[in-house]
Order: C-alpha cells, then structure tokens, then sequence
C-alpha cells in the first residue's frame, strides 16, 4: 500500500514539473517610465538605510575614541560610503536580473536563483 502511495505521489510530481516546464510565466515588461520612478525611490530608500548604518559605525568609533581623548568625527565618509554602496547595490541587481532574463527559466527558477546570488554575494 505505501508503495503504491508513493509512486501515486511521484508521478504527480513530475506531472507537475511537466506543467510548470510547459507553461512559462512571464511578467509584463516595466515601461520605462516605471522604470524612471521606480530607481530613484529605490537608490534614496537603499541609501538612507546604508547612511543610517554606517552613521552608527562612525558614531560607535568616536564614543570609544572619545574615552581615549582621540578626536574622531568623519561623519560625512558615511553618507559618501552610503550613496556610492547603494549605487554598486543597484547596479549588481540590474545586471543579474538582465542577465536571467535572458535565460527564459520559469519564474520559480529566477525567483530562486536571484535570492541565491543577491544573497551570498
């Protein structure tokens, strides 16, 4: 009985990877004024949350230099360090998502294997 239960289960597994190979998803192409919107939200957004990081690394190092009695305050290296991470951020996810666009995998495969690159990279 298991076993017939488990062959049940397999052949409609792989009905349904047949399926899925068969019927690709597409999403609909941004437009380029979409597009236009859509980075600078994205950049200020991803931009503010590095400034806000690196702020507090800077304000982190100059409390414990300050118990030294070593000035330290480059606070703008971190707002600088921010706009130029967040760009190379940007542009990382711009080549990958070209590049598996051009791959025509079913959307299940790109969703999966863009996490797995942004992730570890």
């Amino acid at each position: 009985m298991l076993s017939l239960v488990s062959r049940v289960g397999i052949v409609r597994t792989t009905q349904a990877i047949q399926v899925c190979k068969s019927y690709k998803m597409s999403a609909p192409k941004p437009t380029v004024k979409q597009k236009a919107d859509q980075g600078p939200n994205s950049y200020l957004t991803l931009a503010c949350y590095l400034w806000v990081v690196f702020a507090l690394f800077v304000l982190y190092r100059s409390v414990i230099l300050s118990e030294y009695h070593i000035p330290f305050a480059p606070h703008g290296f971190a707002l600088v360090n921010a706009l130029v991470l967040a760009k190379v951020i940007l542009v990382a996810q711009g080549f990958v998502r070209e590049w598996l666009s051009e791959l025509e995998l079913p959307l299940i495969c790109t969703i999966l294997f863009e996490s797995a690159i942004l992730r570890f990279s």
